[in-house]
């Protein structure tokens, strides 16, 4: 596979690093399972945290095109911040769900907060992750 990046001809895709090279295999894992899921473990890894909204903005379009249901991993605050604003810039931000494992003495459990709740929590420097 070969990239268009502005220059005079493409360049093929393994030279543009580790972190495209994961975002293609995500966009096309989400292609393969057209009406499927996509579990994408620890989503950031390899990628820089000034391109997560993009990307977030790629796979949520992606996701959209091919109605295809994403879970994914971070333990990244950065990548949470990206995910809230490059989802609301596919304008995905009513489909989007953040579930946070919650530990009490005996139990873990799991609690799921909507776009708003998280873009709250963030604006007032709560732990989200």
């Amino acid at each position: 596979m070969y990239a268009d990046i502005g220059m005079s001809r493409k360049i093929p895709m393994a030279f543009l690093g580790g972190g495209m090279s994961r975002l293609l295999s995500i966009i096309l894992a989400i292609a393969k399972v057209k009406n499927g899921i996509v579990l994408i473990d620890e989503v950031d890894a390899g990628i820089h945290y000034s391109h997560m909204p993009k990307v977030w903005e790629g796979i949520s379009k992606a996701a959209r095109e091919f109605n295809c249901q994403i879970f994914a991993t971070t333990h990244s605050y950065e990548c949470l911040q990206a995910a809230y604003n490059g989802i609301a810039q596919a304008d995905m931000a009513r489909e989007f769900r953040y579930t946070r494992l919650e530990r009490d003495e005996q139990e873990t459990i799991a609690q799921t907060y909507t776009h708003d709740v998280l873009g709250a929590a963030m604006s007032r420097g709560w732990e989200i992750r």
